[in-house]
């Protein structure tokens, strides 16, 4: 494997146990500490939902208080995913039509009829089978990697708190890092500006020839 390219929530479990694998790490929205993004989160929201004049939103997550240090389903996908996605800072800055992510995938030839079904199935499994994992996930602690960081992120993601992730990236100590903000996007920069993101991954790809 030569370049790895990944939301992968344990990255340093991946690239200590076998770095003479890969030639770099990139990370797409980069998750570090669960806790501490959402509670940032949760206050740019209380901010936006106050500035708009959103009396709605704002009342609704007042009472979430609690569900936002519990981090439960309904908080994050009902309140919280709700909000961010009415002001295009969620998955992606532009509207989407409902499960837009499953109709591309869905008109993706290369994969065959199995490997979609494979792929929903373990789309819809995932999120109730990982949550208790990814409420705890706290990489800040791991700071040395052996091979070069890339972390990548839309400027517009309120999925994933950019603040913590600059943090840490600061923090950090590789051979080479490089944080890239994609202006244009939220969560999804590599479906938001695919065009730069291919010729990022490109760049990045003629580094290690």
């Amino acid at each position: 494997i030569h370049i790895i390219c990944t939301k992968a929530f344990h990255l340093h479990k991946i690239l200590d146990a076998t770095p003479e694998l890969f030639s770099a790490y990139v990370g797409i929205a980069q998750l570090v500490n669960s806790r501490e993004s959402e509670a940032k989160i949760y206050q740019h929201l209380l901010v936006l939902c106050q500035t708009k004049g959103d009396l709605k939103n704002l009342n609704l997550l007042k009472k979430n208080q609690q569900a936002v240090k519990d981090l439960t389903p309904h908080y994050l996908a009902k309140v919280k995913g709700r909000i961010i996605a009415q002001y295009g800072i969620g998955l992606t800055v532009k509207p989407q039509e409902p499960h837009f992510m499953i109709r591309n995938l869905l008109k993706f030839r290369i994969y065959s009829v199995k490997n979609k079904l494979e792929y929903i199935k373990g789309l819809l499994a995932s999120s109730s089978t990982l949550l208790p994992d990814v409420k705890e996930i706290n990489i800040a602690a791991i700071q040395q990697y052996k091979i070069p960081i890339y972390l990548i992120h839309g400027q517009h993601d309120y999925q994933i708190d950019r603040g913590v992730t600059k943090t840490y990236y600061e923090s950090i100590n590789a051979p080479f890092k490089q944080m890239i903000d994609f202006n244009h996007s939220a969560h999804f920069p590599n479906y938001e500006e695919p065009e730069r993101f291919n010729q990022l991954m490109l760049t990045i790809q003629a580094t290690f020839n």
